[in-house]
């Protein structure tokens, strides 16, 4: 669902502002009005593995995305996606939630030689 449009979003970030307001709305109306793309419906284990490894797939690129100068523009928006879906694994998948939200302390600590509380 995801994987083209970003794959043509990283081929040239220069020229991608338009595609990346795009894809960032979308996230956004997603996760305001279908939370199963990023919530499973399922009970098993697989399907949750499949769905935690796709958020977490896509916040990664979403974080990565707001490195980028050429789209620093879209900050805000990108930031407001990552957000939205970090309040749906909020309030539907915490084991989930806070494991992102580890991996975000760690990234931003690393990026900015932050020491982190124990």
């Amino acid at each position: 669902m995801m994987h083209m449009p970003m794959k043509s979003v990283y081929n040239d970030l220069d020229s991608s502002v338009t595609s990346v307001s795009g894809l960032l709305d979308s996230v956004i109306n997603i996760c305001n009005g279908y939370k199963d793309v990023f919530i499973p419906t399922k009970r098993d284990q697989q399907t949750a593995e499949q769905y935690t490894a796709f958020t977490t797939w896509l916040l990664g690129r979403l974080f990565y995305l707001m490195s980028s100068s050429a789209l620093s523009s879209k900050l805000n928006l990108c930031a407001a996606a990552q957000i939205s879906i970090l309040q749906l694994l909020e309030r539907h998948r915490c084991s989930v939630f806070i494991s992102i939200i580890d991996e975000y302390l760690n990234c931003l600590s690393g990026e900015f030689d932050v020491e982190l509380c124990a």
